[in-house]
């Protein structure tokens, strides 16, 4: 988001009401088994998963 608007990291997040430590926050542990399942379940049934997937799977 950053490069797509020529905005600064403090700009955007105070745009969003997001902390600039959050922006930055990476965490530790490993989800991608549990992301893939969502991946594979939104694709079976993206009726269902459509307006939750982009917050399920962001």
């Amino acid at each position: 988001m950053l490069a797509e608007f020529k905005a600064s990291e403090r700009q955007v997040c105070e745009l969003m009401a997001v902390p600039r430590s959050s922006g930055r926050y990476r965490s530790q542990r490993d989800d991608s088994p549990l992301q893939e399942r969502l991946r594979e379940l939104a694709r079976e049934h993206p009726r269902f998963w459509l307006p939750a997937s982009a917050f399920v799977l962001a």
